[in-house]
């Protein structure tokens, strides 16, 4: 059997991508709610109904994307793009804007709960999803198209600014928010920002980026102004189509005027396929796919495809939204000005794409692209693919082919005067090709996975935008002659008051806990027990790769399993080689570091700043060195560039808690742009301990169950020989400062005797300074 075509499997896939991301953040949104608002015998608290309901929503949630999976799943059959596919494409893309507003509503009432939880002692939970933060990447893209706006306007730019943010209101796609001039009598006009709204996950599918030159490059025709650099060339496109819709003898134009209203219609459609030219003449392919991807079909679901549902299961929810069958529904085919003129608009690149095919590879992409369109409407020729939509009405409902003719037939002679002038040859945006060349990058990556995974759902990491970044933006020389090395960081806070909702909870926490130490310090390439406010930590390799069915299995089998923890992630990229000391210390440091960062200042900083970093390479070197003189001190450093929070990590292994406390001393007096760290110390040595490091204590931070003086006195007893109690305000309550240092395997003995008192403890380190 021939094997799935190439355009149809990415849009597939797409859909799929979109279903996995909405998928992780309902697990996030259970977790949440599971680590930070009781388990099971918490929920029948009547405080806690709220909790109850926002679950079932979930599990309904979870049984819709399965739905859609399936359904989605069910055409793989087919190797080629079919009308069939083309309408269950658009109904899942309306599934899926439906549940993101349900998500950003379970949000929304998240916030208000945890809102007034004002004794919380765990970590406050991220409430913007695994959002986490991404100023490294927004960075980049602000100072992107900060620049490319700065080339639009070539004059008068620092008047027009704009901000990037992203919202769950705008699903997967880009909003633009353009403020107007405010004018006042006697007053010069004041112009606000313009505020593009990006997807909320525009890091996780940044091959789709290249859609937001195309709100930017709209914006001063919006606003209409007079100095925009392209302005010569859009007056004389809106001409264009002012003659084409003004011609007096074109009986058809004329006689759907009235459908069309004209003045409305030529100012957006103008703008709209003006920007999507010169938005290609800037990206090239890369946009011609995504605006391929975002809009192909969309708006025939609704019209042209009948969904009978099954009914919803009485007590799981999980049969809501389950389709019984689905059958075409040919209605008359009514004029949408959004559906046909985004038709249009994919037609069009595609004829400006033809002419710069070079590879079979690229012909043949093409041609499944321009087949896809052509099942909806051919416009270029009168050839159209057997099973389309000109086929299914003219064979079957001739009175409806009337009326599909008419908008078939008016859209050709618009598609034809435009792609036989010469506007596309005077839009003037030339620009930096290495750095918009990683968008074209993704996709070609993204294709060639499919040619060497033809059974499998493999697509590139979402990291790998970020990885791209650094190679052709910061031109880090480590990434120029070496594979990217990629690994995961996960810091893990375990869940301890859940072992006192159980029978024997000292015995059974502490079981728990040494089932997990036992896991990370043999079960994983690098783990280690952690102090502070996490247990635990382990580093794993991560591939450059992602099959999405074993992804969505992965989250199945976890959804089995109540979580007893809470885990924050990092992916981290080698950027320099490792260095190798002569220590041998019991203790591990991993330490955040903050850089200086470089915003985009009009017509000033160069282009080299769009990694967002005064000079990454430099700082890297800086920390390089210091590592270098002070590498008798551990076994081995690794210096990673952080593809979430913070901008690198260092993992140093193998030392003394006082040889670190220097080391970041050195970093932060010798590294310029370091701004701070943030550190956490490990260790993978049960025995372990402080007993020799001159200057250095041990504190235990302890929560009780329940704020009595009797379980004050029965922790007291346990520690007395060991250390001093102290009560403390906070979220804490009481503090022991341990006289005699323990090692970690004596420190959790004496945590397990004091479970049966307390629901959370966290170990700290210092230093003493005087």
């Amino acid at each position: 059997m021939r094997g799935e075509e190439t355009i149809k499997k990415s849009l597939r896939l797409l859909q799929q991508e979109e279903l996995l991301i909405i998928t992780k953040e309902l697990e996030f949104i259970g977790n949440i709610l599971d680590y930070f608002y009781g388990y099971e015998q918490e929920r029948e608290n009547p405080s806690k109904k709220n909790i109850q309901k926002l679950r079932y929503d979930i599990d309904v949630l979870y049984g819709r994307i399965e739905n859609l999976r399936q359904l989605s799943s069910y055409h793989t059959a087919k190797s080629r793009v079919d009308l069939e596919f083309i309408l269950i494409y658009d109904y899942i893309r309306i599934e899926i804007e439906e549940m993101l507003s349900t998500i950003e509503a379970l949000y929304t009432k998240m916030n208000q709960l945890f809102g007034e939880m004002l004794n919380q002692y765990l970590p406050y939970p991220t409430f913007f999803g695994r959002r986490y933060s991404s100023n490294e990447l927004m960075i980049f893209l602000d100072n992107l198209f900060q620049d490319i706006n700065f080339q639009i306007y070539q004059k008068g730019s620092d008047s027009n600014r704009i901000v990037l943010g992203w919202s769950y209101n705008s699903e997967f796609r880009y909003k633009i928010l353009r403020n107007r001039e405010i004018k006042r009598t006697n007053y010069t006009y004041t112009n606000l920002s313009d505020y593009i709204e990006l997807p909320y996950w525009y890091y996780e599918l940044p091959l789709l980026i290249p859609a937001i030159t195309h709100e930017l490059i709209s914006l001063p025709i919006k606003k209409r102004r007079s100095y925009y650099r392209y302005k010569d060339a859009y007056e004389e496109f809106r001409a264009l189509l002012r003659t084409f819709f003004e011609d007096h003898s074109n009986y058809l134009v004329q006689e759907i005027g009235d459908i069309l209203g004209y003045e409305w219609i030529i100012n957006e459609l103008s703008t709209d396929i003006f920007a999507d030219m010169a938005a290609y003449r800037l990206h090239g392919p890369s946009y011609l796919y995504t605006l391929f991807h975002n809009l192909l079909g969309e708006g025939t679901a609704r019209d042209f495809l009948e969904i009978i549902y099954e009914r919803e299961a009485p007590r799981e929810g999980m049969g809501a939204h389950k389709i019984q069958s689905y059958s075409l529904r040919p209605n008359d085919w009514f004029f949408s000005s959004k559906r046909e003129h985004n038709l249009l608009r994919i037609q069009l690149l595609l004829s400006l794409h033809e002419e710069k095919l070079q590879t079979p590879q690229e012909r043949e992409l093409h041609a499944q692209m321009q087949r896809a369109v052509d099942l909806i409407m051919p416009l270029a020729s009168d050839h159209s693919p057997p099973g389309g939509f000109e086929e299914l009405f003219r064979t079957n409902f001739p009175n409806y082919y009337s009326t599909y003719s008419v908008v078939q037939n008016y859209l050709s002679q618009l598609y034809e005067t435009i792609i036989t002038s010469d506007i596309p040859n005077h839009i003037d945006l030339d620009y930096d090709e290495t750095i918009l060349a990683i968008f074209n990058r993704l996709w070609d990556q993204r294709f060639h996975l499919f040619e060497r995974h033809p059974h499998h759902d493999m697509v590139p990491h979402k990291g790998e935008f970020r990885r791209l970044i650094h190679r052709y933006v910061s031109k880090i020389d480590y990434l120029q002659s070496n594979p990217p090395k990629t690994q995961v960081l996960i810091l893990r806070k375990v869940r301890k008051d859940y072992c006192n909702k159980l029978p024997s909870h000292t015995a059974i926490c502490h079981d728990f806990l040494a089932t997990l130490q036992e896991h990370f310090l043999s079960g994983a390439p690098t783990s280690w027990v952690a102090y502070g406010i996490y247990d635990f930590a382990y580093l794993h390799p991560r591939a450059n790769n992602i099959d999405l069915q074993e992804e969505f299995a992965q989250v199945a089998k976890a959804q089995e399993k109540r979580l007893f923890y809470f885990d924050s992630k990092i992916v981290l990229m080698e950027i320099a080689p490792p260095i190798v000391g002569s220590g041998d210390g019991p203790f591990n440091l991993i330490a955040n570091v903050e850089l200086e960062k470089s915003h985009y200042i009009s017509g000033v900083s160069p282009r080299s700043l769009m990694s967002g970093y005064k000079d990454l390479p430099g700082a890297i070197q800086e920390i390089a060195a210091i590592l270098h003189s002070h590498s008798p001190k551990f076994h081995r450093a690794t210096i990673y560039k952080s593809l979430g929070p913070k901008d690198l990590t260092i993992v140093i292994e193998g030392s003394r808690v006082s040889d670190f406390y220097q080391i970041i001393d050195t970093i932060l007096e010798k590294a310029p742009q370091v701004n701070r760290t943030f550190s956490i110390f490990t260790t993978s040595t049960m025995g372990g301990s402080l007993e020799q490091e001159e200057g250095i204590t041990l504190r235990s931070y302890l929560r009780l169950a329940k704020k009595s003086r009797v379980n004050q006195e029965q922790i007291f007893q346990t520690i007395a020989e060991y250390g001093e109690l102290h009560e403390t305000t906070g979220v804490m309550d009481l503090v022991i400062y341990w006289r005699q240092l323990p090692s970690l395997e004596a420190l959790f003995h004496c945590y397990k005797e004091l479970m049966g008192y307390i629901t959370d403890y966290q170990t700290k380190i210092d230093r003493r300074l005087c």
